[in-house]
């Protein structure tokens, strides 16, 4: 048997044959491929089945109906520098293949062209003008979430999917790459649950109040717009073309395969060449993204996470191959890097937030970015863009006010934290020093003080920190602290988007401290609130500092063991601040 099944579930039971046939058509042509080369090939087909094992489980033991996953997982011992898999490059679904080409050159180009003259005319109703801080507003993406060789290589899936589920009603070049593809058709997922694209709205609503609900909103709806404005017709028409005189398209059948593909796409492609990946020009000829069978199954991980074991080798004209880069133990399973991103990607792309496996809570990131939008009272009125337009170098630029809302807005924002503790632990211990990206806040802070006729006034040193700090509070009230039960009693998206607004909580705690700290906020009273900035007192098994509960292992004071610190620095500080005196030894 060459794929392990768990659980009694007859969908999981599916998966594992369809994965068995995908194993045959990938050695088939693997063997192929070998035969035709010869034996001076320097690069033979391998699927060492004898060493490794696709696992097929249910995500939950309560839920039998849920969709099926898959692991693969080390049968015996692995040594660095083995090749387990190679998949050759006829098995490699990408615009470049042969049956591909011309479903290109007839369909997807038109699709694409319609997208782009879509945006364009959006464009022009909005002046032609683009927020600067519009994290998305680069020239790959066309200012849109999902990149443009992403778009094209979704819609090459959706025409090989619905042509897979209406069978033998459409022939000629679709029919043909539908029917070689037809063992990685159904060897997809039958449904993607965890992706953010079918969250439901009670999921979604757990995420309220963090950077990744704006992201997250703005990405279901440019997903759904992108099909109602710009593909559905294009893509219908040329299936139309297709069909016999007397059948027609099934739209909402489309439409599914289209959902289906995105999925399949965002959560599963690799790229192979990043040669080309900043173009602006995409063509089948240039587009680096593909799915891989099978590879496309292994479970990733932070980039540089211990758990990675294996890295994907790609050789031109010849195939994929999936290389240990370290020992793998007997039972260990094979995981790869999905690279340097954020959880905010994780939670969006992949469906999950990485976790510490000692503690099970979220592993803060350098590129974790936490939004903050200032509260309502301390939004400038209508019309009034002199300070705003102090936060930025080019003045050519239509500055808008969506951003200065009461919610995270769709577009971005200037006012962000960025998940590094190392920057937090500077801003902390230094009288001025900042990162250049918290230098919006403090610009801000400051022309809020000002007069608006712009004489010089006397700025207290406290008070362009307790803007920022108000702004902090706001956002932290926003997403209420998690009760532990909550956690441990969540599965699913749920526990998902809770863990997300753990790590978000966790990220503005510690900025609220430093900042604190470098505008010695603390014992004064907020200017605009009224009320008095104290540290967050309470948060149970943090910081006494810097109220840290997951950044790092806590350890207690070695003297009193009553308080518990994240590291030296924040044991020193309270050393000095008072403990030294309260620190009582344990009695024996």
């Amino acid at each position: 048997m060459t794929v392990s099944s768990s659980g009694n579930s007859s969908l999981v039971e599916e998966r594992r044959r369809a994965i068995e046939r995908c194993i045959d058509w990938v050695e088939t042509y693997g063997r192929q491929r070998m035969e035709e080369d010869g034996s001076h090939h320097d690069y033979p087909h391998v699927l060492k089945l004898d060493r490794i094992e696709f696992v097929t489980t249910t995500s939950s033991d309560s839920d039998k109906n849920a969709a099926p996953m898959v692991g693969l997982f080390a049968k015996e011992s692995i040594r660095k520098g083995d090749t387990l898999v190679t998949i050759p490059e006829a098995c490699v679904l990408s615009e470049s293949h042969p049956l591909l080409m011309d479903l290109a050159r007839v369909c997807i180009d038109s699709a694409m062209k319609a997208f782009r003259d879509n945006l364009t005319t959006q464009w022009k109703q909005k002046s032609n003008t683009r927020n600067p801080w519009n994290s998305f507003a680069n020239e790959q993406s066309q200012g849109r979430v999902l990149c443009l060789d992403e778009l094209r290589l979704a819609l090459q899936l959706t025409l090989l999917v619905y042509a897979h589920r209406v069978k033998a009603s459409i022939g000629g070049t679709l029919g043909d790459a539908a029917t070689h593809f037809k063992s990685y058709l159904e060897a997809l997922p039958p449904s993607y649950e965890s992706l953010i694209f079918n969250w439901t709205d009670e999921e979604m609503e757990l995420l309220k109040g963090t950077a990744c609900h704006a992201v997250a909103l703005r990405l279901r709806r440019e997903v759904e717009e992108n099909w109602e404005q710009s593909f559905a017709s294009v893509l219908e028409e040329y299936l139309q073309q297709q069909l016999q005189p007397n059948d027609k398209v099934d739209s909402t059948l489309l439409k599914e395969s289209y959902f289906h593909a995105i999925c399949s796409i965002y959560s599963r492609m690799h790229s192979l060449d990043a040669a080309n990946f900043a173009s602006t020009t995409v063509t089948a000829e240039t587009n680096t993204r593909t799915l891989c069978p099978l590879l496309d199954m292994l479970n990733g991980d932070k980039e540089y996470s211990p758990r990675c074991n294996v890295h994907v080798l790609h050789y031109p004209g010849i195939h994929v191959a999936v290389q240990a880069t370290r020992d793998i133990a007997k039972g260990d399973e094979v995981i790869f890097s999905y690279g340097q991103i954020s959880s905010q990607v994780f939670v969006t792309k992949f469906g999950f937030v990485p976790v510490a496996s000692t503690t099970g809570k979220p592993l803060i990131d350098g590129l974790d970015v936490v939004h903050v939008v200032p509260p309502p009272k301390l939004v400038w009125e209508e019309g009034d863009e002199r300070r705003w337009k102090s936060l930025t170098s080019d003045k050519n630029k239509v500055l808008e006010r969506r951003h200065l809302t009461e919610f995270p807005p769709e577009d971005g924002t200037p006012f962000a934290f960025m998940g590094s503790p190392i920057d937090m632990a500077k801003v902390r211990g230094s009288e001025s020093w900042r990162p250049v990206y918290l230098n919006n806040l403090h610009l801000y802070a400051l022309f809020s003080l000002s007069n608006d006729d712009g004489a010089e006034v006397v700025v207290e040193p406290f008070e362009p920190g307790s803007i920022i700090l108000d702004m902090i509070d706001y956002r932290l009230d926003q997403m209420p602290t998690i009760d532990d039960d909550l956690v441990s009693n969540a599965s699913g998206n749920k526990k998902t988007a809770i863990l997300c607004r753990m790590l978000e909580r966790e990220i503005l705690t510690m900025w609220r401290h430093a900042i604190a700290k470098q505008y010695e906020c603390y014992g004064e009273t907020s200017p605009t609130t009224g009320k008095k900035y104290l540290p967050l007192r309470g948060q149970k098994e943090g910081c006494a500092v810097c109220q840290t509960a997951f950044s790092g292992p806590l350890k207690s004071c070695t003297r009193c063991k009553a308080v518990f610190y994240c590291g030296r620095g924040c044991q020193k500080e309270d050393w000095k601040a008072g403990h030294k005196e309260a620190c009582k030894p344990v009695s024996s």
